[in-house]
């Protein structure tokens, strides 16, 4: 038995009561929870098997979510917003008091991420209507931990059998592979997790390369 499918409207109710949803990115599909219950990321952790110590990653629409969720964030990270959002760059920045402690895995940082999915784009956007502007969704991808993700529609339905969270169809994923993830700091510039955007990439934006580590 399988996760059951929801709508927008009822994805958006579901998000803003505070219940854990199964999305639809451009890379995986990936389960969450709105921001602003940080209560729910220990469901997130138990439904995953996932180490707490691991953080959440913030879904957003766009670069203002930077100013909002983000502090001391350098020059470069505005940049590559402004020339990679929406799409699959996930940048690492300093949290704002704003970001729940819960979603944070111990640490003072915060991931962040506009995905190019047209359906979790209108997803955000309903969201902001009832949330606010600093609406965003706290998640990760949808599988148990260390399995391989889901990339369409049925196999986020099977990612978590019966005990699943209901799940917005996106259908399949255009991409596919994982985003990259940036760390920018005033002491870091450093891809952590190589995806699809790449140094060279990187360096044509800002103009300095980041070190792979």
């Amino acid at each position: 038995m399988s996760a059951p499918r929801v709508d927008l409207h009822a994805a958006v109710d579901r998000l803003v009561g505070g219940k854990l949803l199964i999305f639809p990115t451009e890379t995986v599909y990936g389960v969450g929870v709105s921001m602003r219950h940080p209560a729910a990321a220990e469901e997130i952790y138990r439904l995953k098997d996932r180490p707490r110590s691991m953080p959440l990653m913030m879904h957003v629409r766009g670069p203002e979510a930077i100013e909002l969720l983000g502090r001391a964030v350098p020059r470069e990270a505005f940049a590559l917003a402004e020339a990679f959002w929406p799409g699959p760059l996930t940048l690492i920045v300093e949290a704002a008091p704003l970001v729940p402690r819960d979603f944070l895995g111990g640490g003072e940082s915060v991931a962040l991420r506009a995905p190019d999915h047209a359906g979790l784009r209108a997803l955000l956007a309903e969201l902001a209507t009832r949330e606010g502007q600093a609406a965003a969704i706290a998640g990760t991808s949808a599988n148990p931990h260390a399995a391989p993700p889901p990339t369409d529609f049925a196999s986020a339905c099977a990612a978590f059998g019966a005990r699943g969270p209901a799940v917005l169809d996106g259908g399949s994923c255009g991409v596919g592979v994982a985003s990259t993830v940036l760390r920018v700091d005033p002491e870091h510039f450093e891809i952590l997790r190589m995806g699809v955007v790449d140094a060279e990439a990187i360096a044509e934006v800002v103009g300095r390369r980041p070190q792979l580590v």
